[in-house]
């Protein structure tokens, strides 16, 4: 997310001078870190219980996936979504937006 921000200060700043607040700013980034993550954690789900599946079919082990494990993945890469994307958030919506007009 930081990555992201320095790549795209020049939209973050024409936002700003087109009249964007801090505050829209800050939940653009921290929705994009949610939706990043989110995505991630679902990935991971279903590659984990693809896994468990095929496991189950090449050793005959039993194999259970809880719906709590479930819920605690998403839940968790939603919150670290949230954590790593406050910084690079704030950070985006300090930014001036007379730079914009300048460049």
């Amino acid at each position: 997310m930081l990555i992201s921000v320095n790549e795209r200060k020049k939209e973050i700043r024409l936002r700003k001078a087109l009249g964007a607040r801090g505050k829209d700013i800050k939940l653009q980034f921290l929705f994009e870190a949610v939706a990043v993550t989110l995505a991630g954690g679902v990935m991971g789900i279903l590659l984990g219980a693809t896994g468990a599946q095929v496991l189950k079919m090449v050793t005959d082990m039993p194999v259970f996936v809880p719906w709590e494990g479930i819920v605690l993945g998403v839940v968790s890469s939603s919150l670290v979504g949230i954590v790593a994307g406050m910084q690079p958030a704030g950070r985006a919506a300090q930014l001036p937006p007379v730079e914009s007009l300048r460049g």
